[in-house]
Formats: structure tokens, sequence, C-alpha cells
């Protein structure tokens, strides 16, 4: 949140001509001429008491709080006696600006009241339009918000009446910030001014403001952009004070995209600027973000210390407005913690005595969530709908989703179903609207693909209950992969000036199909018969006309995930049987999509927990969820974890124990407990489906997994007669079935060429600066493999030859590329995962870190890549599927579908 009164709280404008005066961000600036003897009342010239409220003023600057009070009643007592009303509201006017600096809003108003009736007695508009400013201040900071715009309103009248652009664009900024409701308009024109007048502090501060209206309207994308825009003016500028407030919401920005941990260090940056420049507003309110940050990620300590101080802050200030903001805060954390009936007393006070209303929306979703724990569910609806309604009236597109989900969970355990589904769908609606303007990375797309994870287990289980599985599936096939179905889409794609103003059309296009009521994010969007039923055949033609616009620019818009229809095409067209899986909490979905069009669904008492022990435990050293950087034991699993060839041979009894070599020639002991494992979750995502599989042997199944799955090596579940799904079906598995519209593209054939990679000479150190063993077992796995092909179509690098150079410069060539190295996987920097090769030596780009980042900017067409190391399979799992290694050099196969090569089958 962006408080108004925290613009202006501390600005001494215009003391009197020769004074510097301060606007919303501090920055020192020429002062305005003074208006004319019409309008202002004349005063002696040289005036006795100017220099008294200069050095009063200059006093107040540097912090002399109590000297500058002293020398603004000194000043005050000098004019009375001498008659000096113009003298008398200035030191009135400094009164209270110490007043508010020292937290005392009720003296403060007190003299900026008396102040303000002098300058009106007087007929001094300039002076009667500061003072509305410095009350408006004050009003907003005691929790006065009607009077807050009107002071504001009269401010930004005066100032235009004095024809003072600058003025008047401060107060308009001002005002909007206030929650007038024309603050779009207002935002706009104090921009407008500002670049009018060439003003730049006052330009960064428009737009810093429409960035924060984009964001809560849900267009992060543009929001990204003017907050860019203002932080590179506030850096020219030295602005302290005002990038920090950018930071800020720069923070909220990762945030909304479901990266809070990265939220925290825009929030500290912020925070550290604040301390230096003494913002303490400013720095209840980075405090209060980093609660946020800490609460996501479920530190509730670190989140009670942040709101805490951020409390004690706000109490000595003395502003109603901070300590209601911080209350409520502590408030809802006290939910999350169980203190439900102590948060209840917090929240029901604070509505009933009237919060700022831009947090009226959380506080009563908070106390929706405290009735609920307590049981008292219709109280808890109530709140629900009064805090959804808040939300929608404002526009604030970061609280509606969270608002729909919680309110549809407490109508099913009202029994209200019908209202569930619908609250469902709005959901889902919503969550494509937000989708579409994404700042476009990939990596901040997959934040937020995680972030919406909740809200679609909810819809899927909702939908499964009612048993509904076509939708079910659709919603499932909305919900992955979305983020790499956009790289898919956009990964060519300059996004020049052309293709800017392509893009701005489309987004007007799309707004007019939506007026019309088609929504082109919706997978079940209609038939052009159903468009022209619905719309007639302007409809029918806005639709043809999206639906023939480029789809790379139209995936910016709206990535389009397939549709029910669109699954059973893709199995129709790969003669395939689909078996898509959503793990959830506390179930397992499976669903059976036949090359017939038939489709068939399961639920499985599984929880996501139970999947996740079950796969670790398949193997040595089997997964974790979650991994930091890699570590010196994990260098030495690389070496101790896969036999050669990367498969232990088969045949060990269940309770059997044998010890097998590896490629680099340590040992591992494997006891054959995993057995079990395999055999349970052939059980648990096999057998629930088993009567609708193909009967003949060596069908086409795709498999689409989805959370602890994407892990799982299907192809060795063994069914209770022991026999592997590989030895009954050929296995196919993708993200997303949506990423199989990359490949209908016709085929063009090209020769096989086969690239052999082993042992690598001179790779880069692993973590903790431990050099890598040698691979002795890889070149014998290669050497294997290439005896199988003809010598000319096989290409072998090994030892010193094996360099990412050589590799870059014949991988685009070949058909199939087998690596068999050492691989790194980067959870916390997903783009940074490598397989390791040799270095250059002299070109430091080509470090032998073969990493993500690097194959996503290759040219590969090769229709197999094959990597044997322990742990090149694994990535970063969230709702977007896996990020690592696989996820690389998947997109260059499916960017490349158009091609592909015949190679000699062995």
């Amino acid at each position: 949140m962006y408080w108004a009164a925290t613009g202006i709280l501390l600005a001494w404008t215009q003391l009197c001509p020769a004074a510097p005066r301060t606007d919303s961000g501090g920055q020192a600036g020429p002062a305005p001429a003074r208006s004319s003897p019409a309008t202002t009342a004349q005063k002696p010239s040289p005036s006795p008491f100017e220099k008294d409220l200069q050095h009063a003023a200059l006093l107040m600057g540097t912090g002399k709080l109590d000297q500058a009070a002293q020398g603004f009643g000194a000043a005050l007592e000098k004019a009375a006696q001498a008659g000096d009303v113009y003298a008398q509201a200035q030191a009135h006017r400094g009164l209270g600006a110490v007043f508010i600096k020292k937290g005392n809003y009720q003296a403060a108003r007190a003299e900026s009241e008396q102040s303000l009736s002098l300058f009106g007695s007087i007929d001094d508009a300039r002076g009667q339009a500061l003072l509305n400013d410095q009350l408006g201040s004050i009003t907003q900071m005691t929790g006065d918000y009607v009077a807050t715009r009107e002071f504001f309103r009269q401010s930004v009248k005066l100032y235009d009446e004095l024809g003072l652009l600058r003025e008047k664009a401060v107060a308009m900024r001002n005002l909007a910030m206030a929650g007038d409701p024309d603050y779009e308009l207002l935002t706009q024109g104090s921009l407008e001014i500002a670049l009018q007048i060439g003003d730049k502090n006052l330009e960064a501060g428009a737009l810093h403001l429409l960035g924060d209206n984009l964001f809560n309207k849900g267009e992060l994308d543009a929001a990204e952009d003017r907050y860019n825009q203002a932080a590179a003016i506030y850096g020219v500028l030295a602005d302290r004070w005002d990038m920090a407030r950018v930071l800020t919401s720069e923070g909220r920005l990762q945030r909304a995209h479901g990266h809070p941990e990265r939220a925290l260090s825009f929030y500290q940056r912020a925070l550290d600027l604040q301390e230096q420049v003494g913002d303490r507003a400013g720095v209840v309110q980075s405090l209060n973000a980093m609660g946020v940050a800490y609460q996501i990620l479920n530190d509730n300590r670190k989140s009670a210390e942040q709101y805490e101080r951020a409390l004690s802050i706000a109490k000595e200030l003395g502003s109603q407005l901070l300590i209601d903001f911080e209350s409520g805060s502590l408030a809802q954390l006290y939910v999350n913690i169980g203190r439900d009936q102590e948060a209840i007393g917090v929240l029901e006070s604070l509505l009933r005595q009237g919060i700022d209303p831009r947090t009226a929306a959380p506080r009563y979703i908070a106390l929706s969530t405290a009735y609920f724990h307590l049981g008292r569910f219709q109280q808890s609806f109530e709140a629900a709908a009064s805090g959804l309604e808040i939300a929608r009236s404002q526009h604030n597109m970061d609280l509606v989703p969270g608002a729909l989900l919680w309110k549809a969970r407490i109508e099913l355990k009202l029994g209200q179903q019908a209202a569930a589904e619908v609250d469902a769908e709005a959901l889902l609606r919503t969550t494509e609207e937000l989708r579409k303007h994404l700042v476009p990375s990939d990596f901040m797309k997959r934040g937020f693909s995680a972030r919406a994870q909740d809200g679609f287990q909810f819809i899927i289980d909702l939908l499964t209950d009612t048993h509904q599985a076509g939708r079910a599936l659709e919603v499932a096939e909305q919900a992955r992969s979305r983020a790499f179905l956009d790289l898919l889409a956009t990964r060519d794609l300059e996004v020049n000036a052309a293709n800017r103003q392509q893009l701005a059309a489309l987004r007007e296009l799309h707004s007019d199909l939506r007026a019309q009521g088609v929504d082109p994010s919706d997978t079940r969007a209609g038939t052009s018969l159903s468009l022209v039923q619905r719309g007639g055949d302007s409809t029918a033609a806005l639709w043809n006309q999206w639906l023939t616009s480029d789809p790379r620019l139209r995936s910016l818009v709206s990535a389009e995930p397939f549709s029910l229809g669109q699954v059973q095409a893709a199995a129709r067209r790969l003669n395939s049987t689909v078996l898509s899986y959503w793990v959830s909490t506390d179930s397992t979905c499976v669903w059976l999509v036949g090359p017939g069009g038939a489709v068939h669904s399961a639920r499985v008492q599984v929880s996501s927990k139970h999947l996740e022990q079950l796969i670790s435990g398949l193997w040595p050293g089997g997964p974790r969820a979650k991994r930091g950087n890699e570590s010196a034991d994990q260098d030495k699993a690389e070496t101790q974890d896969s036999p050669v060839g990367g498969v232990a041979e088969d045949g060990v009894a269940e309770d059997g124990v044998r010890v097998v070599p590896t490629r680099s020639g340590a040992t591992i002991t494997l006891d054959g407990g995993g057995g079990k494992n395999w055999r349970e979750l052939y059980r648990l995502l096999i057998q629930p489906v088993e009567r609708w599989l193909p009967s003949t042997p060596g069908s086409l199944l795709t498999i689409e997994p989805h959370g602890p799955l994407l892990i799982l090596p299907f192809a060795a579940l063994r069914n209770a007669r022991g026999q592997y799904l590989i030895e009954r079906y050929t296995l196919h598995f993708v993200p997303a079935v949506s990423l199989l519209g990359f490949t209908e593209a016709k085929k063009v054939r090209h020769e096989p060429s086969y690239l052999l990679v082993a042992d690598p000479a001179g790779t880069p150190r692993g973590e903790g600066g431990k050099a890598l063993p040698p691979l002795a077992g890889a070149r014998r796995e290669v050497a294997t493999v290439a005896r199988l092909l003809p010598p000319s179509e096989v290409k072998l690098l090994e030892g010193p030859q094996a360099t990412e150079r050589q590799v870059e410069e014949l991988a685009g060539h070949s058909a199939v590329i087998h690596f068999a190295t050492h691989g790194v996987i980067r959870d916390d920097q997903p783009f940074d995962s490598f397989l390791a090769l040799g270095g250059s030596g002299w070109n430091l780009r080509q470090d032998g870190r073969f990493s993500a980042q690097k194959i996503y900017g290759l040219d590969l067409h090769a229709d197999l890549v094959f990597m044997s190391a322990c742990r090149s399979g694994l990535g970063q799992v969230s709702g977007d599927g896996m990020a690592g290694l696989t996820r690389a050099f998947l997109s260059k196969r499916l960017k490349s579908a158009g091609k592909t090569s015949s190679p000699r089958k062995t």
C-alpha cells in the first residue's frame, strides 16, 4: 500500500519565497513565484519574521523538533504583537508540521486548522491550498478518509485557480492515493502535467502510482514497466526516499508472481534506504510487507517480529492509520497460528470503527477464516462475501482470486454446491485474466503457476466429486505447464515495435470478445455456430479474427491449453492412450483418454506426501522434495549412485543384498527394499484404470504426470506378476498434453547422426570446489552404444575432446545425442543446472557448464537426448512441471517438431 499521507507527511513547502521546498518525495526544488496581490494579502517586505520562520524550518529539517517548535512559537508571538496575520499563519503552519513529525496529530490538526483560518481571513489562496494539503496528510494518518479526500480536492481546486501546475499535479496525485473514485484520471493528469513542465521527480511519482493502479487491476506486466521507468528516474535523481517506495512495490510484484523469497530482498533494500533517510512511515510499510512475505513462507515467528516492530513504530508516530494497519496484520497472523478468538476481537473492532477502505477486504477475509475455524460457518460466509464484494468494487485483483476460492470452500461446507461451482468458474476466469498480464518471463510465470495451484486443486476436486470427469480433465490441463506453453509459443518471437502494436490490438480484441460474452481464455470457448447464436455475425467475425491472429502474439495475451476435445484429438493422432494424473493433498486423480476418444477416470485416496515417500524410497539416495545449492555430499553421491550404464541388473530377491559397481569405479549396495514400492505404486497409479488399457502388446501410452510423479520412472512399475510396465507398453511422456500442439506440423526427415559424449576431461569443479571424478564406466557405456551403430553415423567425443565448444558445434546436426557425464541440478536456480563438459580454456562463456540456460539458446533438432547422469532427470517440481535439464531439451524438441530424423532401429 502506498499512502498519500506518507508522501507529503514531512513536507514544509513554500515557507517564504527564498526558502527551499520539498514535495512528496522530499526532493528539494525551486519555490514557485509568489501569488499576485489580487489573491494574496500584502505583508511588509522584508518582514522581520521571515528569518525567524526560515531558521525554525531549518531546525525542523535537521530533526531538532523541540527547538523548531520554540522557534515557530517565538515567531508567532512576535507576529501577533505586530498584527502580522500572514506571519502568524505561517508560524501556526510550521507548528503543525512539527507536530506531524512528532506524531501528535491532534495538535497538528489544531495548529493547521488555525493556520488555514488565518490564510482565509487575508484571502491568501496559496496559503489555503498549502494548508489543505497539510490537513489532508494529517486526516489520512488519523483515519478520517472522507475529510482527507475533501482537503485534497480543495487544494487541487485552489492550485488550478492560481495556475500553479506543479502544485496542482502533486495534489492530484495525493488525492488519487487517498482513494478518490477518479484515481486513474487524477494520476494520468498528474503525469501529463509533469511531462508538460519537465519535472522528472513529479513524473516518476506519477509513474509509480500508475504502476500501483495497474497492479491492483491485475495488469502486472504493465505495472512492472511503470515501476522500472520510475526507478530509472529516481536513480538519476539519487532520490532514496522515493526509490525505497518503488522497491516496496516491486517486491509486491514478485510476491504476486509466487516469489515471496525474492520479494524479501526488495523489501530489505527499501527498508535500508528508509532508515537512512528517516522515512519512519515508509519503514512501517516495508516491515509490514516483510511480515506478509514471511507469513506466505510459513515462518510465523519472523512474520510476527516484523509486524510487532512495525506496530511499535506506528504507535511512536501516533498515526491511527498505521496503528490500525499493523493491528490488522497481526490479527491475520493470529488466525494462522490458532489465536482465532483474539483475532476476531481485533478485526471486529477495526471494521466497526471504520478502517482504511483499502485494507477492509483482507481484514474481512481473515475474519471469515477465524469464524470458520471456530465452526461459525454462516458468519464466516457473510464476512467472506463482504471481503469479496469490497475487493471487486476496488478492482483489487491481488485479492479477488483468494476471496473467490475461500468463499467457494465455505459454500461447500454450507451445502451450497451450485453457488460453489459458480464461484469456482469465476475463479478460473479471473486466473486466466491475470495470467495474460503476467510479467513475460518464464521464471515469473512459473511462480504464478505454483501460486495458483490451490485454486485448481479445489476446482478439480469439486468437479470430480460431482462426476464431471471431462471438465475436471480440462481444468487440470489448464493448470499445468502454462509457463512452458508460453515459452514454446514465444521462444523465437521478437517483440519489436510492430509486434507491440499487434499485441495492443489483440488485447483490445480480447476485451471486445469478452464484452460480447465470449472469453477467449476459456478452454471451452464455443464453435463458430454457437458464437453466431450468442452474438451474431459480428461476434463470429471477432472470434475468427482472434483465431487467425499470430498464435505467438496471442499466447502473450492468453495462453491456450487444450480442451477435452483437443486432448481426444491428440490421442487419436498419436494412436495413443493418454494417462493424465493430478496429485492433490489428500487424493490423486487419473484420467484415461483412449485413441477412440473414450474418457474414463478414477480417484485414489493416496496423499501427495505418501506418494513422495514411496518414490523417494525406490533407490539409494532417492530424490528429496526440496534442495538448495548442491553440496559436497551430493558430489559424492554423484560418483556412487549410478551403476554402469545407469541401471542395475534385475533379479534381486525382495530381501536380497547386492553390491554393484558405478561408472566411476566405486560401488553401492542395493538391498532390494524398493520392490514393494514399485508394486505399491503400480497398484495406486495403474491398477485403477487397468481395465481400460489397450490389450495389444507394445501399444503407446502417453503419460502426463503431475507433482511428485514427475520424477517417477513409470517404466519400472511392476504388477503383481512382476511384469514391468515397459514390457507391456511403449511409453511416451509429456508435461502437458497441450504441448503436443507443437508436434502437429508436417515432419521433414533428415539423415540419422549420433553424437556420443562421455567422461569429459577438465570439467568444472562441483560445489565447495571439489573436483568431479573421472567416469571410466561412462566410456564403456558409449562404446557399447557405438558398436550397435554404423561407424559413419557416429561422432564420439570423450576425454579431452568432450568440450562444450565441440558439443555446441555438433549438437545442432545430430539426430540422437547421448551424454554420459556428471549432471548437477540447481533447484534454487534451475537455469544454472548443468551437464559437466570440458571447458575451452580461453572462452569464459564455454566454461564446461552446459547449463539449461545455454541449452535454451541452442538450435537443436534432435529426436532423442539421452542423459546418463544420476540427477539429470530431476529438477525443481512446481505447479508448472519440472524445471531443469529435461525441460530445456524438451523445449528444443517441441520447437523443432517440424523436423525429424529416421534413426536406425537396433
